[in-house]
């Protein structure tokens, strides 16, 4: 699940066929394009709050190889069988896990916030809306979409 972070995914592939037996089959699991893109949009929009303007976020190391752009990559040393799509609604009622999950990508994140910015404030703004969303909505929602390639081996 972590290749999107080697640098050359088609050699890793390639490397995968080589070592895996004849016929053999790999699992490849990756997320998708929209994968929990809530929690990249709670980002802007708690920046949005803070920064009074519009904030790009930088494309993280997930964002590079996804279900919706692995087929070639794989198709080059195996023979796809298949991608088994699992998509899921996360219903989350308590803004903990939430924020702690945000605070999981500061040494990404931090690193470009505008100077006036700290990493605590845009958490406890973070925070904020989230709390904010479950008192009027129950529950923050965020959704999940992955998929499983099935490979065989040439």
């Amino acid at each position: 699940h972590m290749l999107y972070h080697v640098p050359d995914a088609q050699a890793a592939v390639f490397e995968f066929a080589r070592v895996l037996v004849p016929d053999g089959h790999a699992l490849v699991v990756l997320n998708a394009n929209a994968h929990m893109c809530e929690i990249r949009q709670l980002h802007l929009d708690a920046m949005a709050d803070l920064a009074g303007a519009t904030y790009l976020l930088p494309a993280r190391a997930s964002e590079r190889w996804t279900i919706e752009t692995a087929q070639p990559i794989l198709a080059a040393a195996f023979d796809v069988l298949h991608c088994a799509r699992v998509t899921r609604e996360l219903v989350i009622p308590d803004a903990e896990p939430v924020v702690d999950y945000a605070n999981s990508m500061q040494s990404f994140y931090a690193p470009f916030l505008p100077v006036d910015v700290t990493w605590a404030t845009l958490m406890e703004r973070m925070r904020g809306r989230v709390e904010a969303t479950i008192a009027s909505d129950g529950a923050w929602r965020c959704h999940s979409d992955v998929g499983c390639f099935v490979c065989r081996a040439r």
